[in-house]
């Protein structure tokens, strides 16, 4: 991803220059040489890192015809088609359009509300010059990132909280009630691991006017209306149709595209798609599964496998513009590495084990040039969720009869051992108490394993 950041002088002295460089040094790994742009109290800055074709034209930060406002910019748009039409570019001007100068026409016209009419990953920075008033928005994916604060007549934003260390009236300090949080597994998306140093969150609007910060929320995951189809191949159909939009906006990349790609439904989905959309224009997707070490012996658990290499093998076969590499991270510790994942990333690296296996493939993939690498991530939330939390609420609705002719199905379908086992397990055990469901977990587990050691006894 590019690099954004600007600051606002809020006690009215002329933005420093010198303070906007030693930002964008602070932010030197997250993309190419920084350009930036000062006008009275505020200044931007970006370190692009080209992603699109159309990047090649992009020249940030960008300003608007009058002069009225400056654009700061990382990310990709996906709905250009339709941006297009709305605001009367002709295909040909499309072309050679970035993404970033759609974004500024859509503010020029539609002001605060453009956000909403953005599809894509994106985080951007506009200054308004005339009302003197700084605004920051963050997709609904939370692919991009942006960090705000304030000090010492300060306000400044970067897309890494490094960028604001680089500031006077900003330490790194660690928020020790954030930390306490994420070990609690307990989230607040608008506070980072640092004191002083606000995230503004995924679909959110900052508003800074007179030195004052105002965020709300641009996007909700609450369709505006509900979709009803006749049968349940439409509902089938409409979603190949969307996954198929959605996967080939993402391959609209100036360098080779990448997947991390697993035998699971949905990394599978999103490889085969992009494939098939792939051959038709002659390219080659890279695709990357990591596979135990040679000689591993380990213990799996009951109903999983290790090795994924057959199934992706097979998917690799059927597609033969997939180019497939087998990731092995060899012995070591998953703590390895993990002081260098951290100062980069600021943040920890949840589900820590996976760390290693995650970058070796994003090595993998950066070793054969490739800056798009897609997943499957938060498929089981989408595509391939089995539905499992629908039984609790239905049974706290009383809706019993539901409950059980939906856990058949489940049962039926493979997704558990019985009807019963579904009900009680999705839909009993999640209104339980969290106390006393982890009791009631930890005595089945002990039961478990005595049976089980009866059983190798014998």
């Amino acid at each position: 991803m590019s690099a954004i950041a600007a600051l606002v002088s809020t006690d009215g002295s002329p933005a420093s220059p010198e303070r906007l460089g030693r930002m964008g040094e602070a932010l030197s790994s997250l993309g190419e040489a920084a350009s930036l742009w000062t006008g009275g109290t505020a200044g931007l800055l970006v370190r692009p890192m080209p992603l699109t074709p159309e990047d090649g034209f992009d020249r940030q930060p960008l300003v608007g015809a009058d002069g009225r406002f400056v654009l700061a910019f990382d990310g990709r748009i996906d709905n250009r088609p339709e941006l297009s039409g709305a605001l009367g570019v002709d295909a040909a001007e499309a072309r050679e359009r970035p993404d970033s100068w759609f974004v500024l026409r859509a503010w020029e016209r539609w002001g605060e509300e453009a956000p909403a009419r953005l599809v894509g990953s994106f985080g951007f920075v506009v200054w308004d010059a005339r009302e003197r008033t700084l605004f920051a928005a963050v997709s609904a994916s939370d692919g991009r990132t942006l960090h705000y604060g304030a000090s010492r007549g300060l306000f400044a934003i970067a897309t890494m909280p490094r960028g604001l260390f680089a500031l006077p009236g900003f330490p790194r300090i660690l928020d020790e009630v954030k930390l306490a949080d994420y070990l609690l597994d307990l989230y607040d998306v608008s506070r980072s691991f640092f004191a002083r140093v606000s995230v503004l969150p995924p679909g959110q609007l900052l508003k800074l006017r007179d030195g004052r910060p105002e965020v709300r929320r641009f996007w909700s995951a609450l369709p505006a209306r509900e979709v009803r189809f006749a049968r349940d191949e439409e509902y089938a159909e409409a979603l190949r149709e969307l996954l198929d939009r959605v996967v080939r906006d993402q391959l609209r990349s100036a360098t080779p595209v990448g997947v991390s790609l697993s035998g699971g439904l949905d990394s599978s989905a999103v490889a085969a798609t992009a494939a098939h959309a792939l051959a038709k224009e002659g390219r080659t997707l890279l695709a990357f599964t990591e596979v135990p070490r040679e000689g591993f012996d380990g213990p799996v658990p009951r109903g999983r496998y290790a090795d994924e290499s057959p199934l992706v093998t097979a998917i690799a076969r059927l597609h033969p513009n997939v180019d497939l590499t087998l990731v092995r991270t060899g012995p070591g510790s998953f703590l390895e590495g993990l002081t260098a994942s951290l100062s980069h990333r600021e943040t920890p690296f949840r589900n820590v084990f996976n760390r290693r296996w995650i970058e070796a493939v994003n090595a993998g993939a950066r070793a054969r040039g490739a800056r798009v690498v897609l997943t499957g991530v938060g498929g089981n939330m989408t595509v391939s969720w089995n539905g499992a939390s629908l039984f609790a609420r239905l049974l706290r609705d009383g809706r019993w009869l539901r409950a059980a002719r939906e856990s058949r199905d489940v049962a039926r379908a493979g997704g558990a051992s019985s009807a019963v086992h579904a009900l009680v397990a999705s839909g009993v055990l999640p209104l339980i108490p969290p106390t006393a469901r982890s009791v009631l977990r930890r005595s089945l587990l002990a039961l478990r394993g005595r049976r089980e050691g009866v059983w190798a006894g014998r």
